[in-house]
């Protein structure tokens, strides 16, 4: 992979303060598949089962250093990301590796970067708690118009809801702006369901029609415009938040844990696909 600068990191936040989000809610029947690897329509050409007792690094790429203006210094370190029993550790820990910065964590980008025609699935369980930021997404990370894809960012002192994005740069103002929408998944029952006490499968593709997304197998939102026209890498990270009031707090519990069951990536049988 053409390694990303860290330093481009810095843009995402300062971006993210200053879009205008359009956002809408939904809510959606849930059900917990475990998921086949084989999908009708698909064949996989990437992914990682985690079943191995490293990460592998032909596949993941970890990160040091700091991200604008969140509490945690990201690191490779194994406090920080692991493997083990079959699942992506991503942990974040109170601690101190430099002054400013009282949390540590990781974020890790794939070597490959995946467009469109390609559906990106994942199954993790996210942790509980103030101040916790997981987030499942895509980035150009390049001097070039901005684009961003969120499979799901979560705030996690509500874990019943999560956002799904498109970030966009308009074309005529050169502004960043998003188009996203608030998911409530709620169970059979139809009660709100807390995707802390669950693993659940989330996934992403785009084409010429438009970016969807889905959870556990069901299409919960179709943004039509703005399509990304480049690949981008997949980003699992564990940020923790500063200002608006999502700061940690005492009954925040550290560490703090994001776990991933896996990552795959199919295209469409018969197909070509856009990687880089």
């Amino acid at each position: 992979m053409k390694k990303i600068l860290f330093i481009l990191l810095f843009l995402a936040p300062i971006l993210r303060g200053g879009v205008w989000a359009q956002k809408t809610t939904e809510t959606v029947q849930s059900i917990m598949p475990e998921n086949p690897i084989e999908k009708e329509g698909w064949e996989l050409f990437w992914g990682d089962e985690f079943e191995d007792d490293l990460l592998d690094s032909t596949k993941w790429w970890p990160q040091w250093g700091a991200h604008g203006y969140e509490l945690q210094y990201y690191t490779p370190r194994k406090e920080n990301v692991y493997v083990k029993n079959g699942l992506l550790h991503i942990r974040a820990q109170a601690e101190r590796l430099i002054d400013t910065l009282p949390f540590t964590s990781a974020n890790v980008f794939s070597s490959i970067e995946f467009g469109q025609e390609n559906y990106i699935e994942m199954r993790c369980k996210i942790p509980k708690g103030r101040g916790l930021w997981p987030a499942f997404w895509f980035w150009s990370g390049r001097n070039e118009k901005y684009q961003e894809i969120d499979g799901f960012e979560f705030w996690c002192e509500d874990t019943r809801r999560f956002l799904v994005s498109n970030y966009f740069q308009e074309p005529i103002t050169q502004k960043v702006k998003t188009v996203s929408k608030w998911i409530r998944p709620r169970a059979e029952n139809g009660q709100r369901m807390d995707m802390s006490d669950q693993f659940a499968t989330y996934a992403v593709y785009w084409d010429d029609d438009g970016v969807r997304f889905l959870l556990n197998n069901r299409l919960i939102a179709h943004f039509k415009d703005h399509i990304p026209p480049k690949p981008f890498p997949i980003i699992l990270n564990l940020a923790i938040q500063n200002g608006k009031g999502r700061e940690p707090t005492a009954k925040t519990i550290f560490p703090a844990e994001y776990l991933i069951d896996y990552v795959r990536v199919y295209k469409r049988k018969g197909t070509q696909t856009i990687t880089r």
